[in-house]
Order: structure tokens, then C-alpha cells, then sequence
């Protein structure tokens, strides 16, 4: 299982958390170093333009992750939260 595949499986068993409620569910699957873990979370997230830019390695049809206002994750729905291009809001 790869640290992508993880945080997909994770935040689709809680649904909603904070990161490091993401990153202590993660680190219960594997021991992945935990700035990895955490680069992961940023690349995974829909609505965060620098996890493009920093970590193209995430398609956009991969992410699993939508960073709502308050700080909570969220499970990424596009019928939910629209459409992302490079981090920003499309339609």
C-alpha cells in the first residue's frame, strides 16, 4: 500500500478530521516518515494550489482530500465542492 492509498482509505473511513487525526490514522497502517506522511496530505488536498506546484506527482483526478474553511479534511466530492483546476475553483 502506498501513502497515497492510505490517506484515500483513511479519510473515506472518518469521513471528516484534521490533519493530524489523518497523519495518527496513517502512521496505525505503516511507519512512513512523518513529514512524508504530511507531504502526502498536501499533495492529496483538491483546494491547495502549492500541492501542485510542489508535489506533481498527484494528479488531479487522484486527489481524495477537500480542506473545508474551518481546517477540517473532508472526503473530495466533485458533486459536493466543484471542480479544481491547479488548486483553484473552476466550476
Amino acid at each position: 500500500m502506498t501513502i497515497k492509498e492510505a490517506l484515500c482509505q483513511v479519510i473515506h473511513k472518518i469521513n471528516r478530521a484534521t490533519e493530524m487525526e489523518i497523519f495518527q490514522e496513517v502512521k496505525k497502517i505503516h511507519s512512513w516518515g512523518d513529514p512524508a506522511i504530511l507531504r502526502h496530505i498536501m499533495a492529496q488536498t483538491i483546494n491547495l494550489q502549492q500541492g501542485y506546484y510542489e508535489w506533481d506527482f498527484a494528479g488531479e483526478n487522484e486527489k481524495c482530500l477537500f480542506l473545508q474553511n474551518d481546517g477540517y479534511f473532508e472526503v473530495y466530492d466533485r458533486n459536493k465542492h466543484a471542480t479544481f483546476s491547479d488548486g483553484i475553483k473552476i466550476g
